[in-house]
């Protein structure tokens, strides 16, 4: 594979900024509705660790105390002497039999594939080898459709739908183009997402699945994303009435919020309770309004306090100060947004 294929960053140590190339048809799974957030994320990580050689006939192998303890970097409540849980996980995800490029972006091709192969647990030496079956492995391997998928992101995720999502939209990211557009229909989307007999109505979708996910991904992932309904052309417009598809408007953020985003994943802890805090505080805000309160919401009060006399200034009523200062952004911030964005350059 050539180098600029390769993954890179220590997949196992999350400082590292550990990224590796997921091939679409990966992304694009259909029937996988049983894995759980953890399997999704351990299963990234087993690519990763195996990234270098995956295509080759061979055993992988991975510390079981690396696992655990990244484990435990996504629930602190989890022990870290178990192997209960990631032995749980494997067994989903070997047992599963899964639709393999379900959207066909990959020339058209598609398979019916397990995602392991053969997997044995030495206690002796604490480690996990695991194998790929040799009919999916030339399918992991795709340089010319990829995502690269950033491990730190997807540890950040509380929603594996957040985590789906991501994984189809990443594969844009890389392009140059700062907006583009994603559109799918609806069963497809539910197919994906593994929620073909959950949530019928499309609000229910949205409020349930969909908007949470969304939130997450503009918080932890560098590009943006919003949604729009696609509508049946004789269908009126309504809560739901005749959607039939979702368009996903996805743009790069700007250097700056771009910056911020990476040094989210930095963060302790605690550091990072205190962020999806505030994320909750910009509520349902989108576009130039949800970029301009990202900006404002990593400056000091020295800088926000201007803005706020200027929303004052174009005749905006006071808005007394909460506990929490971010619920006090959240009301003002978005009468001025268009003009952070514009002089901030926000995009």
């Amino acid at each position: 594979m050539p180098t600029k294929y390769h993954a890179t960053g220590n997949p196992l140590d999350l400082t590292t900024e550990p990224t590796f190339p997921k091939a679409v048809g990966l992304t694009d799974l259909a029937n996988a509705g049983a894995l759980t957030l953890h399997d999704r994320r351990l299963f990234d990580t087993l690519l990763a660790v195996a990234y270098d050689k995956i295509d080759q006939d061979c055993e992988h192998h991975v510390r079981m105390a690396d696992l655990r303890r990244l484990a435990q970097s996504e629930d602190a409540a989890m022990p870290t002497n178990t192997n209960a849980r990631i032995k749980a996980s494997v067994k989903r995800i070997k047992s599963l039999v899964v639709e393999f490029n379900y959207l066909g972006e990959a020339d058209g091709d598609w398979a019916i594939e397990n995602l392991l192969g053969s997997v044995r647990y030495a206690a002796a030496k604490d480690t996990l080898y695991y194998t790929f079956p040799a009919s999916l492995r030339p399918m992991l391997v795709d340089p010319a459709l990829y995502a690269r998928i950033r491990l730190a992101v997807i540890y950040e995720f509380r929603s594996k739908y957040a985590l789906i999502l991501y994984e189809i939209l990443q594969r844009h990211a890389d392009r140059r183009t700062p907006h583009w557009v994603w559109t799918i229909d609806i069963p497809k989307l539910r197919a994906l997402l593994g929620c073909d007999e959950r949530f019928p109505d499309y609000g229910q979708l949205t409020r349930r699945v969909l908007s949470p996910a969304v939130e997450e991904i503009n918080l932890y992932a560098e590009f943006t994303v919003e949604l729009a309904p696609v509508r049946a052309s004789n269908k009126k417009s309504g809560p739901g009435s005749g959607v039939t598809a979702v368009e996903f408007q996805v743009a790069r953020k700007p250097a700056a919020i771009a910056a911020a985003t990476a040094r989210l994943h930095e963060r302790t802890k605690a550091e990072k309770r205190a962020a999806r805090k505030r994320a909750n505080a910009a509520g349902q805000l989108t576009g130039q309004a949800w970029l301009a309160f990202s900006w404002l919401a990593d400056q000091t009060p020295m800088v926000r306090e201007p803005w706020y006399k200027r929303y004052l200034a174009q005749g905006g009523h006071p808005v007394q100060k909460p506990e929490v200062e971010k619920e006090r952004m959240k009301i003002w911030v978005p009468f001025i947004a268009k003009a952070i964005c514009e002089e901030q350059n926000l995009r």
